[in-house]
């Protein structure tokens, strides 16, 4: 009896898997053989579908003699700066110069699974790479729960740029790359503490964005304080950034206004007896209160005020009859006195603040705020 044997075995190339998943920035393998042996050598050519996967060795190459031993084909994942998995598919292609079965493409392939480990977010930060905000501060601290991402401290009124007042500036990322554009609107909690723009557009090319911080100049002396929000405008926003919770900013404005009194006068008054003079007294800053600064004369045979106090108001009363008067001047007459005394004689005006009932006005009652010099020159009798 004539018996035949038929081989199921049918030349091409065989592969120890058909997928493969490696997490991103990290290796994995597989093992390739032939499935028959080649009457010549067999190089098999590796292919990737996807940039980010690479393989090493691209060519691996067969005989008759380990035709049936595997060689190991390493698979790398690179890392890119979106929050997507990536594919890829290995092919394997086959070339022989002496064996017309080992050439053409092999049929066997492998697929490929990057796992990213990226997840969307925002960074609220200092530009880069100074960490210190033009005309302002850095971010002092991060908060460890990821609710705010620090503090900024800002001058009020700084000196001025093309006809604005001097901005600070911090930076917000997107952490990855989106397959779409992103739209963080932006909002300050206290209307002295301006916020532009009011809205950053983000692209996948485009991953950063520059926002700027306006500290209004005020009355008072007290320092402002703001938050500054960023909320994902989730309808405009690719859909992996639709729930990111971006962190707040803490905004400081550091007051330029100090507790103070100015004297208007462009120098010292110079007077003949009998004559008089005026000059202005004014606050420097507003106080929530009332103050009252007293003029005393250093020798008041000789040189005589009206009034011998001033009173300046901060606060409008209830009823709306007193409106506050702190920054208004407030006029101070000088009386040169004859004395009889034949000569020029030099008198000095000391401003005091008499009395204070203001909050935060840091000035002691008694403290001595300005020096008026007035010389009276003697008219000899006449």
């Amino acid at each position: 009896m004539a018996v035949s044997v038929s081989d199921d075995d049918a030349p091409g190339v065989r592969v120890s898997t058909e997928t493969l998943r490696i997490a991103e920035g990290h290796s994995g393998g597989y093992d390739v053989r032939l499935n028959t042996e080649p009457s010549a050598d067999v190089t098999i050519t590796v292919s990737s579908t996807n940039g980010d996967v690479t393989v090493e060795p691209g060519k691996l190459t067969f005989t008759s003699d380990d035709w049936s031993r595997t060689q190991r084909v390493t698979v790398n994942a690179r890392t890119d700066d979106d929050a997507a998995d990536d594919r890829a598919t290995l092919s394997h292609s086959m070339f022989s110069a002496d064996d017309a079965e080992y050439n053409g493409p092999s049929g066997a392939s492998v697929a490929v699974t990057v796992s990213d480990p990226d997840r969307p977010g925002v960074t609220v930060g200092p530009l880069s790479p100074t960490p210190v905000y033009e005309a302002g501060r850095r971010i002092e601290s991060v908060d460890e729960n990821g609710d705010s991402a620090g503090q900024i401290r800002i001058d009020e009124n700084a000196p001025r740029f093309e006809d604005e007042q001097h901005p600070s500036f911090y930076a917000v990322r997107l952490d990855t790359r989106p397959t779409g554009n992103v739209v963080i609107d932006l909002k300050s909690d206290n209307g002295k503490v301006t916020v532009y723009p009011e809205s950053l557009s983000f692209t996948p090319g485009e991953l950063a964005r520059t926002v700027m911080v306006i500290g209004k100049d005020d009355a008072d002396k007290d320092d402002e304080k703001a938050t500054i929000t960023h909320t994902v405008n989730a309808a405009a926003s690719a859909d992996e950034y639709d729930t990111v919770k971006v962190p707040s900013l803490d905004v400081i404005v550091d007051d330029n206004d100090d507790p103070g009194v100015t004297l208007l006068v462009s120098g010292p008054l110079e007077l003949s007896e009998g004559a008089t003079a005026t000059y202005e007294v004014v606050l420097d800053s507003q106080a929530d209160g009332f103050i009252a600064v007293s003029i005393e004369s250093s020798d008041p045979d000789k040189v005589k005020v009206e009034p011998s106090a001033l009173y300046f108001s901060g606060i409008l009363f209830q009823n709306g009859r007193t409106w506050p008067d702190w920054d208004k001047p407030q006029r101070i007459t000088v009386t040169a006195l004859d004395d009889g005394a034949g000569a020029d004689e030099t008198v000095t005006l000391i401003h005091k603040i008499a009395d204070a009932n203001a909050h935060g006005w840091d000035v002691p009652i008694g403290a001595e705020v300005g020096r008026m010099t007035v010389t009276v020159r003697d008219d000899g009798g006449q």
